[in-house]
């Protein structure tokens, strides 16, 4: 794009390159990182115990819809902001009372603060946010009061991708933490470095 290239343009890049580290976008329905979310979800209801999975995506192509289809044999509920808020308390009642619901499924701006989900014992961040002091607080909702279990959090980034490099641009960008996200507030690019972002996508 030349002189027209500007700090939106690439967020929006960085945007698509994470949600396709997801899910294969179309034509497939390839996933490594749900095969592995998978196994460990299955082995933990197995154990009787219950999983939140989170994800900064709400739709039905890479984010927490699309999941609950893909995860359907283990009967997941969904809390996004596509629920309407006065059914959202029955979701969560159902997830701490139902001994067959064994699994969650968040969207990370819906469900990361506010929530007391001790029922819980696993985490699983299944992409990353930027920012990690909003990824803890997702993990704080299983760290309340009541909360017998020992806890266990995973997250997922995929090897070789955007991801991977976006954690290395972080660990040295740390003001970047609070600015790359998607939706982030147009008055708060002034703090974004271009070139440190275009850093992240170009291999």
């Amino acid at each position: 794009m030349g002189r027209d290239l500007r700090v939106t343009h690439v967020l929006e890049l960085i945007l698509r390159l994470k949600q396709i580290c997801n899910f294969v976008p179309d034509g497939g329905s390839g996933s490594v990182k749900l095969d592995h979310l998978h196994d460990r979800l299955r082995n933990a209801a197995d154990l009787g115990e219950k999983s939140l999975v989170f994800t900064q995506f709400a739709d039905d192509r890479f984010g927490a819809d699309r999941l609950a289809k893909e995860l359907g044999s283990l009967r997941p509920l969904v809390y996004s902001g596509h629920i309407p808020a006065q059914h959202r308390a029955r979701i969560v009642t159902e997830f701490e009372k139902s001994p067959d619901r064994p699994l969650l499924i968040l969207s990370l701006k819906a469900g990361g603060t506010g929530l007391n989900l001790t029922p819980a014992s696993h985490v699983f961040h299944f992409d990353r946010w930027w920012n990690p002091a909003t990824e803890a607080q997702a993990e704080d909702r299983v760290y309340r009061i009541g909360q017998i279990r020992d806890v266990h959090v995973q997250t997922y980034t995929i090897a070789d991708s955007i991801e991977e490099r976006i954690v290395e641009v972080l660990a040295d960008k740390r003001a970047l933490f609070d600015d790359v996200i998607d939706g982030v507030d147009h008055t708060a690019l002034g703090r974004l470095d271009l070139d440190t972002l275009l850093t992240a996508v170009q291999g």
